[in-house]
């Protein structure tokens, strides 16, 4: 999937451990698409090497990301992480 905007807002990195035990990152930013309706996307990067990446972008920077789109299920609802 592709999106395309200006960088609204950059989160906080943060970290934890998985139930394996592995130590995980991640950052997200808020991308503002210039749409109609839902006109804000949230997207989070994974690992030390994306995280290097997230690092460059600027709070209102015109961007491209090409990112995965996955969903869960949790008790009957669908969750999405772009």
């Amino acid at each position: 999937m592709e999106v395309k905007g200006t960088v609204k807002l950059k989160l906080a990195a943060e970290s934890g451990v998985s139930k394996s035990g592995k130590e995980w990152r991640k950052q997200s930013i808020v991308i503002d698409t210039g749409g109609e309706f839902n006109n804000e996307v949230a997207v989070s990067a994974f690992g030390d090497e994306k995280l290097k990446q997230m690092d460059k972008l600027e709070i209102g920077m015109d961007v491209k990301i090409l990112c995965n789109v996955y969903s869960r299920e949790y008790n009957g609802r669908y969750f999405h992480n772009i």
